[in-house]
């Protein structure tokens, strides 16, 4: 596995439909330690029902899987997103 100097999480992307504050920052943050000369990966989750196809981005990205029923039906899985991400690290 490639070593990283950061490695960032969040849930969703801001690629995707359910996008807001926390992807975009997300995004940002890691857009600008990559300008610093830093070595980043973003993990960000993502559900079977989306998809999504990120435009290039300076950082590395790798796709958590999103525990889900549907679309925005997640708090009784919301427990095993962690162990999703975990297994990416």
């Amino acid at each position: 596995m490639k070593r990283y100097d950061v490695i960032l999480t969040c849930n969703y992307s801001p690629w995707s439909h359910y996008s807001g504050g926390g992807q975009k920052s997300t995004h940002m943050i890691a857009t600008e330690l990559c300008n610093q000369g830093y070595s980043v990966c973003v993990v960000y989750s993502k559900g079977p029902f989306e998809k999504i196809s990120p435009p290039p981005v300076l950082y590395d990205i790798q796709w958590a899987f999103f525990f889900a029923l549907k679309p925005g039906i997640s708090s009784i899985f919301r427990f095993l997103n962690g162990i999703s991400f975990y297994f990416l690290i």
